[in-house]
């Protein structure tokens, strides 16, 4: 990508800029998230460059003709993407006709569309879940370990354990309330007993930064509608990251300069290297952790709705894909094995 945006013209990469950034507005008034931002500004840029180097757009009749090529070269073309990639390129075109460029779109020709792939989730064992953890190596700066129990007893998303606030655990309720999460729904998960003594120390740790923080007066990074109504709230201790990272940073969006917390890749790294530790590489990562969370749950016998309601599933039916217990209950068991006798 940076080898063919740097053979284009100045010309060319302003008004891609251009159009990018017309992207990035109007995802911001519509209070989308930062990845839905990242994500359609990406999609469009790469547009930009496929319209000024392709003889096909140059050769196309019109904006639909022009859509309906880039897609089928994503999935025809010497590399091919996934149906996946082929859904998401399709929506951030679609909307950036319609609500950037204020051009909405016609009926899209023929796109080989790649059948999505129902698969069933790889569930760690018990046993598999306390190697990998057990092989977690924490850094000075982050309790990689404790996360990943997080992770496993509660059945949080990466995003989730990561976007914790002081205030979001409760302590006498033995719970932590996750707010906006997925789909931009607030939950409640049991937090267990046992892991209160390491947060607590977590937060302890957290506690110096807050404290470093406070002389300097660097706030930490605020939700979108929370830093509109009231910037202040940055400094104060119930607003602040549990897993804030060591380091401050310009936010992104706004520009000053912030506290942030622990990012995705650092954790999936510190995961995929305990994962090659205990010969699981490829196979355990942190999102399946909370599969197994959710499977071994079922499998001791708690209501699939109530393993819904933690999850935050908001149809039963994806909790059950997500834990296939159909073929893991005590008398299913019990029937093929008495059949093999």
């Amino acid at each position: 990508m940076r080898r063919r945006w740097a053979s284009l013209s100045e010309a060319q990469r302003v008004a891609i800029s251009a159009q990018v950034e017309a992207t990035r507005t109007a995802v911001r008034l519509r209070k989308w998230s930062l990845t839905t931002e990242r994500c359609y500004c990406a999609w469009v840029r790469r547009y930009g460059v496929w319209l000024a180097l392709s003889p096909e757009a140059r050769s196309a009749a019109d904006s639909t003709q022009r859509v309906t090529r880039y897609l089928a070269q994503l999935v025809s073309g010497p590399s091919p993407r996934s149906a996946t990639t082929l859904k998401q390129a399709l929506n951030a075109l679609v909307w950036y006709y319609k609500d950037v460029r204020q051009q909405p779109l016609g009926k899209l020709g023929d796109i080989p569309r790649p059948k999505m792939a129902v698969r069933l989730p790889h569930v760690l064992t018990r046993a598999q879940v306390r190697d990998l953890i057990g092989a977690v190596v924490d850094s000075p700066d982050y309790p990689f370990r404790l996360i990943c129990r997080l992770l496993y007893h509660t059945g949080m998303r990466i995003s989730d354990v990561l976007n914790l606030r002081v205030q979001d655990i409760g302590w006498e309720q033995s719970e932590i309330l996750l707010r906006n999460g997925k789909g931009g729904k607030d939950r409640i998960v049991p937090l267990p007993c046992a892991l209160m003594p390491e947060l607590r120390a977590q937060l302890a740790r957290v506690e110096l930064l807050y404290k470093r923080d406070q002389l300097d007066r660097i706030p930490v990074a605020l939700p979108d509608p929370v830093y509109n109504k009231s910037p202040r709230y940055g400094l104060a201790w119930p607003w602040y990251f549990v897993f804030a990272a060591p380091g401050r940073c310009r936010h992104p969006r706004l520009g000053h300069l912030v506290r942030w917390r622990l990012h995705d890749k650092t954790l999936q790294t510190a995961v995929r290297e305990a994962a090659e530790r205990v010969g699981l590489l490829g196979v355990a990562t942190p999102h399946r952790l909370r599969h197994a969370y959710a499977t071994h749950l079922l499998e001791s016998g708690v209501d699939i709705r109530a393993v819904q309601d933690i999850l935050g599933h908001v149809d039963v039916a994806t909790t059950m894909i997500y834990t296939h217990p159909s073929t893991r209950g005590v008398h299913v068991r019990a029937s093929v094995e008495a059949l093999a006798c």
